[in-house]
């Protein structure tokens, strides 16, 4: 029975480490799978479907599907207060800033802006899709400093 208690301590250190840090239970439920038991189902962390969130994932879609020229300046600075406000949501949670960078970019890559090969090509401009992504991951970091607020 040693394998069988080792596995319960596992599956027990499992479950404290749920329950106490930032990880997205789909990371804790593969080791809880890595060692043979079913894990449970992974609910979608509740703050990623905040009215904010929501709010900034609709304009990103919308962004994301007019033309590269027309979307230059046209919703920036209210995109730029829509990520603020999602970062300022994540802060006051406790999240930290590389966490509420990921976020953003996960809330990015719902609506199908994901980066390219072409971001890792050192003398080569980025892609406007590629720039709206640096974009994002820059605002996030100043909102989550509070730095550069447009006012």
């Amino acid at each position: 029975m040693p394998a069988t208690r080792a596995t319960s301590r596992k599956v027990a250190e499992t479950e404290q480490l749920r329950d106490r840090c930032a990880v997205p239970s789909c990371q804790i439920g593969s080791r809880l799978t890595h060692y043979g038991l079913a894990a449970r189902p992974a609910a979608p962390p509740s703050m990623l479907n905040s009215p904010k969130v929501i709010a900034l994932r609709e304009n990103l879609a919308h962004i994301s599907a007019i033309s590269t020229t027309s979307r230059q300046k046209a919703g920036e600075k209210e995109l730029r207060e829509l990520v603020c406000s999602v970062v300022d949501e994540l802060k006051a949670a406790g999240w930290p800033p590389e966490r509420s960078i990921i976020a953003i970019k996960e809330i990015a890559q719902e609506v199908g802006l994901t980066q390219s090969q072409g971001v890792l090509v050192r003398d080569r401009d980025l892609t406007p899709r590629d720039a709206l992504l640096a974009t994002l991951v820059r605002w996030t970091i100043e909102c989550y400093y509070d730095t550069s607020r447009v006012a």
